[in-house]
């Protein structure tokens, strides 16, 4: 599987050194960021549980979890910090 992921990589251009879990990852970070619910991100990367993926990703749903308190911020005016919104 490796070896094929190789050649078609380098076929399409992707740089050497990157990997299969490299795509998964990126896979798992695009749809977190893109607020789909942890269940369907799970069910995506074919964990048993949400609580697999929300421990293997927990600092990407950290990171939304801020982005969702500064969207509120910006729409109430307020001045919710990073500290807060963690």
């Amino acid at each position: 599987m490796n070896l094929k992921f190789k050649q078609l990589a380098k076929k399409i251009g992707l740089p050497d050194g990157i990997h299969i879990h490299s795509l998964r990852h990126t896979t798992a970070s695009l749809l977190i960021n893109s607020d789909i619910p942890a269940k369907v991100v799970s069910e995506q990367l074919g964990h048993a549980s949400t609580t697999i993926t929300q421990e293997i990703y927990a600092h990407i749903f950290a990171s939304s979890k801020v982005k969702a308190m500064q969207a509120l911020d910006l729409r109430l005016g307020g001045a919710v910090t990073q500290e807060q919104a963690v």
